[in-house]
């Protein structure tokens, strides 16, 4: 009686090729998505907030 031996080496590399392809495609779409700044030295942002000017209560 002979034993049937199947050694197949591909063991689903198909799936980590594709996988890593999806992992760069969504990490450079988040690279365009952000502005291409990861460094957090973008331009300037000047926010200025008047608050409304509260009058003194009169007696």
């Amino acid at each position: 009686m002979a034993d049937e031996i199947n050694n197949n080496s591909s063991g689903g590399s198909g799936i980590y090729f594709i996988v890593g392809a999806l992992v760069v495609a969504v990490l450079v779409i988040g690279y365009f998505v952000l502005g291409g700044n990861f460094g957090g030295a973008g331009g300037d942002v000047n926010i200025k907030i008047d608050p409304p000017k509260a009058e003194a209560p009169k007696n």
